[in-house]
């Protein structure tokens, strides 16, 4: 993913388990200790990290090998936007303009984004289609889908989550990848379950 940053003009968005390991690495307590509950000592060890120190843990990330890893955690941006599209991690607070929307709002909302009033989709109101994750599709529909369009009406422009519960737990959880063209036509859906890549178009179950 560096590789694609660095030479293929990819945009990697941060997220806020990425964000996890940015602020522990700044010594932020809350975030390393909100981590650990939450896959941080499994992914520790996967980097070599053999303790549950803080200080061991902060020292690691900014040491290398690890460090340039941080180094480019730190500078990923917290969303994406041309006049058309616009790619969050989470997704957006509707009482604010996107230049100041509260940073945890894209890295941690959830159903004030998605929602106006319980089981009815919150009415978009950008102009721009709207692409987010961090909320696992199986949490909020479990019909078999890998991603859901959100709408008010037919006329609403679309929101897609695109979390397809690769750590959910969930029998069908997988990585979705939504192909869009630069007006937002959906141009391609595809899906992988267990190392196996699927049609996106189609549910699947387990």
């Amino acid at each position: 993913m560096m590789a694609r940053v660095a030479d293929h003009g990819d945009v990697a968005l941060l997220g806020n388990h990425d964000d996890f390991w940015v602020q522990t690495a700044a010594g932020d307590d809350l975030s390393y200790q909100t981590w650990r509950l939450n896959g941080g000592a499994k992914t520790w060890r996967q980097l070599g990290i053999h303790s549950s120190n803080l200080a061991a843990v902060k020292a690691a990330l900014t040491h290398d090998p690890l460090r340039r890893y941080t180094a480019f955690l730190q500078q990923l941006p917290l969303f994406w936007a041309t006049p058309e599209l616009l790619a969050i991690h989470a997704g957006l607070d509707w009482d604010r303009p996107l230049s100041t929307q509260a940073r945890d709002d894209f890295l941690w909302i959830r159903d004030d984004y998605y929602f106006d009033r319980p089981g009815h989709w919150h009415r978009n109101l950008t102009n721009q289609v709207i692409v987010t994750g961090h909320t696992p599709v199986q949490t909020l529909r479990d019909d078999g889908y890998g991603m859901i369009t959100m709408q008010a009406a037919a006329h609403d422009t679309p929101r897609y989550l695109i979390d397809a519960g690769s750590r959910s737990g969930a029998a069908n959880g997988g990585i979705f990848a939504l192909t869009l063209a630069a007006d937002g036509t959906v141009l391609a859906k595809t899906w992988a379950i267990n190392g196996r890549v699927v049609d996106g178009n189609l549910p699947h179950f387990k």
